[in-house]
């Protein structure tokens, strides 16, 4: 079972350039290193949208995209 640190290793991972919160292309990547560990989304770009501020999300808007109880 993924833990709250497996998450927050995975957005970590996939802020490519390092500003603290994920880009549409970044936040997707993590999106499917969850894996198993992913809600289910028919449109990932679409739920994204819903929640991203100024086109990004933070760590917190991240744990909506997975199945993970924390």
């Amino acid at each position: 079972m993924a833990t709250l640190a497996d998450l927050k290793k995975i957005y970590v991972s996939h802020d490519a350039d390092g500003n603290g919160v994920l880009e549409l292309d970044e936040a997707e990547q993590a999106y499917k290193a969850l894996g198993s560990h992913a809600k289910h989304f028919d449109n990932f770009e679409a739920e994204f949208k819903k929640i991203a501020k100024n086109g990004t999300i933070t760590f917190d808007d991240f744990k909506h995209f997975s199945n993970v109880n924390y």
